[in-house]
């Protein structure tokens, strides 16, 4: 062999030695040891890394309690069993034991389920006397809806100018803690609410983009509004808008009194970033994607849902992680503790202690959580299910009652599986919000044909065995051509 080939292959040899022994020096002085002790045998069991790089680690347990050599990083320790689950977030250091102990109680949670309306509802707002929402269903696809504490709907779009077919269509509504709404059409106006009225806000003096509007309303009424491009606002009692800040792929997420939250992800970038702007001029960004982001009740806490899950200062510094990423509809509850959905199940996660418990198991509800909301007690949460059927999507909302186990009556559990229904051009949904007041069905049709689906809604009742008189009835008159709404 040549002298030339032997140092060439001896150099090659050299160099990936020293090359194993860099990864496993590197891999040495970034490993710690993760503990899990449970309280009983039995339990199932799942680590998985949240940052950095998220995976699955294959983690098994010795009775009650094992202990494996990790990769340094956040990570949710879970537990399951047929009582419920529980799930933490802790840190693993360099060369440190972390130790997780996790327990389940024998008592499961409290907690109802009853079907709320047939009606797709979606950016909902709900206190003791109204359930406001936007409709995702059916002739009233994308129309903004109002529910009486008597079951009856408003449709607020009827309020709008119908010159231009999608002015009443919405895309988003945005909620301040009073319930006030914020909401952006399909064709891009501006519109304020609360709750029984809806007025187009005035945006006809900004240089707009066509690109997609997004917005927020601040608990003392700034309005910041963004066309992707740009940042505007509007205080309270103020004609004109200002501009805050230009971007590209801007989102309005949140605001409160002093600042608001942005995410920003430009075309030609695979991953974003989020700005929190304050209204002192001042601004704090970090790198990565994000879909959701919401202000703590006192605005000193942030959180964000995606590939940045967690809880942030509102200098944008993490402050603990959570346990899913790309959950569903993280809301506060206090200052401490978020509720969010994941797989079927609604979790209470507690900063304090970085524990999430279950609160329900969603599972008898059909489809995909889609969205979920609060009311403005605490008391009850409001979940949209998502199904695809026949080619086309179909909503449905239920209130997850806390600390009840009532369950809905034979009458409301039939109507559940009944509606929504139609009949050549004749709508049909139920409504719910009040249990204290009759159940409403409510027609949406031409006003031509009224009395016609109204003979039909009484033989489609009788022929399940339902007594007509006990339910109400609503005729809600639309004069949209129902192959364009359906279309939208």
């Amino acid at each position: 062999m040549e002298p030339k080939v032997k140092k060439i292959i001896l150099a090659f040899v050299i160099g990936s030695v020293a090359a194993i022994l860099i990864a496993l020096l590197f891999r040495l002085f970034t490993m710690g040891s993760l503990e899990v002790v449970v309280d009983k045998a039995g339990y199932e069991v799942q680590v998985r890394r949240i940052r950095p790089n998220p995976e699955v680690i294959n983690f098994k347990l010795d009775g009650t309690r094992s202990s494996h050599t990790v990769p340094t990083g956040d990570y949710a320790v879970s537990a399951k069993s047929s009582g419920g689950s529980t799930e933490k977030v802790v840190h693993v250091n360099f060369a440190q034991k972390t130790t997780v102990e996790l327990s389940i109680s024998d008592s499961a949670d409290i907690y109802s389920i009853e079907p709320v309306t047939s009606f797709g509802a979606m950016f909902s707002y709900i206190n003791d006397k109204r359930l406001s929402f936007v409709n995702n269903n059916n002739v009233l696809q994308k129309r903004f809806l109002s529910v009486d504490a008597n079951n009856q709907i408003v449709d607020l779009s009827g309020q709008v100018s119908q010159d231009e077919l999608m002015r009443g269509y919405f895309s988003s509504m945005n909620w301040a803690n009073d319930g006030t709404g914020l909401g952006v059409s399909i064709a891009n106006q501006l519109y304020e609410t609360d709750g029984s009225t809806l007025k187009e806000s005035a945006i006809a003096n900004l240089n707009l983009s066509s690109g997609q509007l997004s917005a927020s309303i601040s608990p003392d009424k700034t309005i910041y509004v963004s066309d992707r491009k740009t940042l505007y606002k509007k205080t309270s009692g103020s004609e004109s808008y200002q501009k805050v800040y230009e971007g590209d792929g801007l989102s309005v997420l949140d605001s409160t009194n002093s600042a608001v939250l942005v995410a920003e992800r430009s075309q030609s970038s695979r991953e974003g970033g989020v700005h929190i702007i304050r209204t002192d001029g001042t601004q704090n960004k970090i790198d990565g994607e994000v879909y959701e982001g919401f202000f703590s009740p006192s605005g000193n806490k942030i959180v964000l849902n995606g590939d940045l899950n967690g809880i942030y200062d509102t200098k944008l510094k993490l402050i603990q992680s959570t346990p899913k990423n790309n959950s569903t509809a993280p809301t506060w509850i206090d200052e401490n503790s978020i509720i969010y959905a994941g797989s079927k199940i609604v979790w209470r996660y507690t900063l304090n202690d970085g524990i999430a418990h279950q609160l329900a198991d969603l599972s008898s509800i059909p489809g995909d959580i889609n969205f979920m909301a609060i009311d403005s007690a605490k008391k009850n949460i409001y979940v949209t299910s998502q199904r695809f059927i026949d080619n086309e999507y179909s909503f449905k909302l239920f209130k997850v009652g806390l600390g009840s186990k009532l369950k809905p009556s034979a009458l409301i559990t039939q109507l559940n599986l009944l509606f929504p229904y139609e009949q050549e051009d004749c709508y049909f949904d139920f409504v719910n919000f009040k249990s204290n007041a009759k159940p409403n069905i409510v027609t949406t049709a031409k006003p031509e044909s009224l009395a016609k689906c109204q003979r039909f809604v009484q033989t489609y009742l009788q022929s399940y065995d339902i007594d007509v008189n006990a339910v109400q009835y609503q005729n809600n008159p639309n004069d949209l051509p129902i192959n364009k709404a359906l279309a939208l």
